[in-house]
């Protein structure tokens, strides 16, 4: 994994794509949730998953893909729960929660 920071970049992060030197797409996550600010400048931190030759260097492009026309999927607060309601009951007792 590769965390890139890239600074001042106001594209579309709804159609963010990242690909390696031969042009290939590769998997990636944004780390905020969208532009962050420090000193008077944006920044977006992007995690990807390339390789890197030991002791070497690659190229990466990050860039605006125009063929995603569908919006990434909508993330769902995972501590929500649907409401449930219990009922406990004998002769003598009826309690709901």
């Amino acid at each position: 994994m590769i965390e890139l920071t890239v600074w001042d970049w106001h594209g579309d992060l709804n159609r963010l794509a990242v690909q390696d030197a031969e042009g290939h797409p590769l998997p990636f996550q944004t780390l905020n949730s969208g532009f962050d600010h420090y000193w008077g400048h944006d920044y977006l931190i992007v995690a990807v998953s390339a390789t890197v030759p030991a002791l070497g260097r690659t190229v990466l492009r990050l860039f605006e893909d125009d063929s995603l026309t569908v919006p990434p999927p909508q993330r769902t607060d995972p501590r929500v729960h649907p409401e449930v309601e219990y009922t406990l009951e004998n002769e003598k007792l009826l309690a709901r929660f």
